[in-house]
């Protein structure tokens, strides 16, 4: 079997290449990811649709950008169509990427597409790439997680030391957490048992003194979300474990 060109063949209507497309495949191109995207792949003379449907062929994953104008155009469905063909018998190949569109619009368009869990473009360029990096190439998502968790450390012990000693901590703000909040505390503690051995007196102990505890915790649900990630991804020895969080 050949193996594939590109990773991802991303289709899209000319009126949202400068707001997302063109925004999008640099980024995944900067990540790491093979993308076919006109702009790149395409010259003066060229047969758009022998092109395309080289393209789409040679593709492991077709990212959609779905948007109003996507919806009335012939040659984005030409494309869609040709992925759906390709993605018949195949495991999740069609990447749908909402763009300032609403669920009801996507049903119209594509029943079976709307049912297809889809990334949104109202999230930042950065997360939504990435997200899109982990379903085509775990691998090299993982890779990219430890880079950033290898920067943060980096700029964290370039900063200024201070004793121990000198250390306050905050006031506790809130004398108890709704419930809701401590269930999802609990969950957090279990994801990161193993890099942060802490009893869940002294998790909720630590929320306590936020002034925002809720924002907080959700800050601490994507670092939790993005540890089991590269866990699952690769075997973290006992001395990876301790410096990924």
């Amino acid at each position: 079997m050949l193996k594939k060109k590109w990773d991802a063949f991303i289709s899209h209507a000319s009126e949202d290449k400068n707001d997302i497309a063109r925004p999008l495949a640099n980024n995944l191109t900067r990540l790491g990811l093979r993308v076919w995207f006109d702009e790149f792949e395409l010259k003066i003379g060229d047969s758009l649709s022998k092109n395309i449907d080289l393209g789409l062929s040679k593709s492991e994953f077709g990212i959609v950008i779905l948007s109003n104008s996507f919806f009335k155009k012939d040659w984005t469905d030409y494309e869609f169509r040709g992925l759906v063909a390709k993605s018949i018998g195949a495991n999740r190949t069609i990447l749908p990427v909402w763009h300032n569109i609403e669920r009801s619009d996507v049903i119209n368009f594509s029943p079976s597409l709307a049912d297809i869990m889809a990334a949104n473009t109202n999230q930042s360029l950065d997360k939504l790439s990435i997200d899109i990096v982990s379903v085509i190439n775990p691998s090299l998502h993982a890779a990219i997680i430890r880079k950033i968790i290898n920067q943060k450390a980096s700029i964290n012990s370039q900063s200024e030391k201070i004793p121990l000693n000198l250390i306050e901590m905050a006031p506790i703000r809130h004398e108890r957490l709704p419930i809701e909040l401590i269930r999802r505390i609990s969950i957090i503690r279990n994801v990161l048992s193993d890099v942060h051995p802490l009893s869940m007196a002294e998790w909720v102990d630590g929320f306590q003194r936020d002034t925002h505890p809720s924002k907080e915790i959700r800050v601490w649900e994507f670092i939790a979300s993005r540890y089991l990630q590269i866990r699952e991804a690769v075997q973290l020895s006992a001395q990876q474990k301790k410096t990924s969080c």
